[in-house]
């Protein structure tokens, strides 16, 4: 069997915030913005006469993340930004130059969990921050 990841799903309660959020800080592009509603979308994802905004995008690498906003207001309980939670906790990316990228997140207002941490191997930059709406990413510099 050939696979591969297709995206990552997150759901979003201030769409825009979180667009300007990945384009600014990641390059992400849009690749499609849609309000999804009728059998199809109510039966894949169990909730009738649900309404839901996607927007999909797409970095330079094809790394994909899909934000999805529910109108009027049908998410359910938000996640808590514990890496210790059972289920998905975070999203890892590669980035060229972590302090640069630090940097820029820490002018926006982000906070990052430590400073950054050099691998036992000494191959890797790594840091941990809470960015929009609490979302955890893990930022990886190769050294």
């Amino acid at each position: 069997m050939n696979t591969s990841l297709r995206h990552i799903g997150i759901v979003v309660q201030d769409l825009d915030k979180c667009v300007r959020f990945w384009e600014d800080n990641f390059g992400f592009m849009v690749r499609a913005d849609q309000i999804e509603k009728g059998i199809f979308i109510e039966n894949l994802l169990g909730i009738p006469n649900v309404n839901v905004q996607t927007v999909k995008m797409k970095s330079n690498t094809e790394t994909e993340i899909e934000l999805l906003k529910f109108y009027p207001g049908s998410a359910e309980d938000n996640w808590g930004g514990s890496v210790r939670k059972i289920g998905m906790t975070h999203i890892a990316l590669n980035v060229p130059n972590l302090d640069e990228v630090l940097d820029n997140l820490l002018r926006d207002g982000y906070s990052p969990i430590h400073k950054p941490q050099i691998s036992d191997d000494a191959n890797f930059k790594v840091c941990y921050i809470a960015v929009v709406e609490g979302l955890l990413l893990e930022l990886v510099e190769k050294i």
